[in-house]
């Protein structure tokens, strides 16, 4: 089985969580990380590309400009196809998890943990990390994810975890997922509600995707540094909400 672990990263020079990545390279040798620089402005990529040379498991990745989340990931998951083809193995899983300190060590260990456990059980495993808003440190961020999931929940169809906007998911890479992969995303901030449309219409053509969905919730979700929503973000979120929204009413 191989595991691979891609990191978006845009202008994290300044937040970038380097004490949880040493430790989750160091630990989990036969884990591939993948740290995409999405277009960054400051010296996130010179300090990606220090932070890996002590490592053989880990890589940098660029893109020419700055694409959103979604793409960045998508960026992270072409490169691993391209290595993936020199590899036997027929089980693979691809995790991503935001890049600063919001999310725990902890956390994406156990994620990978989980995946290890899971990966025999389907050919369709989808693992989704799930946050307690009470608990969290951001409760109006946390809170208006649930709130807009619920939304686009109740357009009807397509069943997902209530927390979709957690900065971790593991995802095993079959044959749908990478037929849902293949093209560019038209949100930054949707990628899970993307891709899930994606993989409900390939289920509808193909007829044979049954997809094991596991929720596994957070221990705790850190406060980063510098990292908030700013008016002109939370109008571009209300735009791809509309958007996702259509695409789910249309199906």
């Amino acid at each position: 089985m191989n595991i691979y672990c891609v990191i978006p990263c845009y202008n994290e020079e300044n937040r970038f969580a380097y004490a949880k990545f040493t430790k989750a390279v160091q630990l989990n040798p036969e884990v591939t990380f993948v740290f995409v620089d999405d277009g960054s402005t400051d010296e996130t990529k010179e300090k990606l590309e220090s932070f890996i040379k002590p490592f053989n498991n880990a890589k940098v990745v660029s893109g020419d400009e700055n694409s959103g989340k979604a793409n960045a990931i998508r960026l992270g998951f072409q490169y691993v196809e391209s290595i993936r083809k020199k590899v036997t193995d027929e089980i693979a899983i691809l995790i991503w998890t935001d890049a600063d300190q919001q999310i725990l060590f902890e956390d994406l260990q156990h994620m990978i943990n989980k995946c290890r456990e899971l990966a025999n059980t389907s050919n369709e495993l989808i693992v989704f990390a799930t946050r307690n808003y009470v608990k969290s440190h951001h409760f109006v961020r946390t809170l208006g994810s649930l709130i807009i999931s619920r939304v686009l929940r109740n357009a009807g169809k397509i069943e997902m975890p209530l927390d979709t906007q957690c900065g971790l998911k593991g995802f095993q890479i079959s044959e749908v997922f990478v037929s849902a992969m293949r093209d560019e995303f038209e949100t930054r901030w949707f990628i899970e509600w993307e891709l899930f449309l994606r993989i409900y219409k390939l289920k509808q053509r193909l007829g044979r995707f049954s997809p094991v969905v596991v929720e596994i919730p957070l221990a705790k979700v850190e406060k980063a540094m510098d990292s908030h929503i700013s008016v002109k973000n939370y109008i571009s979120i209300f735009k791809e909400v509309l958007i996702i929204r259509k695409k789910i009413i249309r199906l």
